[in-house]
């Protein structure tokens, strides 16, 4: 970067020291210089000097001690220089404490540094996010992403500078990266054989879009499946389709959680309408079955106490069945596989994380 760039100028203060800590010139344990003197050396303000320092404190390489300076970060006797990989996540969610925790204490082991970033599950903030990250001379990036298309081109950036990217959860479809995610097929497998288990035949599945993203589409096809295995008719009008919603990548995650749940509300007036009904629902995730099971109990036919709702991620307290997931494994793994294409590594396409069947009834 361009000193003379008057309105970067912080950038190139983080991008000096950051290269001074990868150097060696700057090793864990040592003192920086006091923003003051980073005035001085660098010729700029204190108020950039200090932006500077905050973006590296930001991202974990640095700490301060009150009255006692500021200090690098990071494992004193390390056999690899410090890495810093961000991951970003698209909500403030419980499964994001399990990734964040999860890839940061195998990081640490590593001497590998994740500054996490919360693209608020939209689009046009995900873009902002990648854009700044990509200032910030990083090793690699994580990202769950939350929008299907919309960031390609900055995605297919990122490998071009020959930056290892590694998916969560879910991929791109178009775009090649290892994809690290739980094992989707089997959670739902184990959904479907508890409720045939237990006698249920008319099991539907909800909800469906021609916006599926790849882990609910693998959802879906483990329901299939598991009907076709135990020998049970397929029933088109019994895979609930929502209308294709009209995605707006500036809505906020409050209304497009509001959109979502007035679509379901219509979904259930017509289901009402319906003779024949489910006696089982298996929900593509947790959001959609607490969503649905909230729409059925507003709607008061009595028909719907009957039917047995099921999701997948175990983020709520309800009565459902549903499946467990490992989110420090996928933390963990996420970073393991990065670190590994760094290494010059082979990875997997697909790095699958295991699950687990959670009895949550009545």
């Amino acid at each position: 970067m361009d000193k003379d760039d008057k309105g970067k100028l912080y950038l190139f203060v983080y991008n000096d020291i950051l290269n001074k800590i990868r150097s060696g010139h700057y090793r864990p344990g040592d003192k920086l210089p006091t923003e003051m003197e980073l005035s001085d050396l660098y010729s700029v303000s204190r108020v950039t000097a200090r932006r500077s320092l905050a973006m590296l404190e930001n991202i974990n390489l640095i700490y301060r001690i009150k009255k006692s300076g500021t200090f690098v970060n990071g494992k004193k006797n390390a056999s690899s220089a410090q890495r810093i990989i961000p991951v970003i996540l698209p909500y403030e969610e419980t499964l994001d404490i399990g990734i964040v925790e999860g890839a940061q204490n195998y990081g640490l082991l590593y001497n590998c540094f994740t500054p996490f970033f919360n693209s608020g599950n939209s689009a046009v903030k995900e873009r902002e996010i990648l854009s700044n990250i990509l200032n910030m001379d990083v090793d690699g990036l994580i990202c769950y992403p939350c929008s299907i298309y919309d960031n390609l081109d900055i995605f297919a950036q990122y490998k071009r500078l020959g930056i290892p990217v590694v998916m969560l959860d879910h991929g791109i479809d178009g775009f090649k990266a290892p994809l690290v995610c739980c094992d989707n097929e089997a959670g739902i497998m184990q959904v479907m054989n508890d409720l045939i288990a237990r006698g249920h035949r008319d099991i539907a599945f909800f909800y469906v879009t021609e916006q599926m993203i790849s882990s609910e589409r693998e959802r879906l096809r483990s329901y299939l499946e598991a009907l076709i295995r135990h020998d049970f008719s397929v029933r088109n009008d019994f895979i609930f389709h929502l209308p294709l919603l009209s995605y707006d990548k500036n809505l906020s995650h409050i209304k497009q959680s509001q959109f979502f749940r007035k679509s379901v509300d219509v979904f259930v007036a017509d289901l009402a309408q319906r003779k024949e009904l489910p006696t089982a629902i298996c929900c593509v995730n947790d959001v959609s079955a607490n969503t649905l099971s909230l729409a059925l109990k507003k709607n008061g036919d009595p028909r719907f106490s009957a039917i047995e709702i099921t999701g997948f991620d175990n983020l709520y307290n309800g009565a459902f069945l549903t499946v467990q997931q490992d989110f420090h494994a996928l933390g963990s793994t996420a970073v393991r596989t990065a670190l590994d294409m760094l290494d010059g590594k082979s990875v997997p396409d697909t790095l699958y994380t295991a699950v687990e069947l959670v009895e949550k009834r009545r």
